[in-house]
């Protein structure tokens, strides 16, 4: 992955706008909002900030 992608993909992550998960060698990224919208049965979740 280029620097610059990967920067602006780890402040995302510091943010919490993304999760990261170790799988192997690999390095996951999940929005952990959006997998709570689709697994959850109530549609409520906290702000950015």
């Amino acid at each position: 992955m280029r620097q610059v992608g990967q920067r602006f993909l780890e402040a995302l992550v510091e943010r919490g706008v993304f999760g990261e998960e170790q799988m192997g060698r690999d390095e996951l990224l999940a929005h952990p909002k959006r997998m709570a919208l689709v697994t959850r049965e109530s549609n409520d979740f906290a702000l950015y900030g």
